[in-house]
């Protein structure tokens, strides 16, 4: 059986990987340039790791509220 646990860390990391790559993607570079140069050094990720976060974004809609 498998069990849907999220854990406050993970929610943490998915905005902290958002909000990176919203600051980054803006400025043109892609989304390989941004998990090398700026995910990847700080979180240890794999890229399917990254774009997995990208993704589950989609499920913290309230994300904006807990990130101020």
């Amino acid at each position: 059986m498998k069990y849907e646990f999220i854990g406050n860390s993970y929610k943490k990391r998915v905005i902290d990987v958002n909000r990176i790559y919203d600051e980054h993607s803006k400025e043109g570079l892609t989304n390989r340039e941004i998990f090398r140069k700026f995910i990847y050094p700080i979180y240890r990720i794999s890229e399917k790791t990254f774009y997995n976060c990208l993704n589950a974004s989609a499920r913290f809609p309230d994300t904006e509220k807990d990130s101020k």
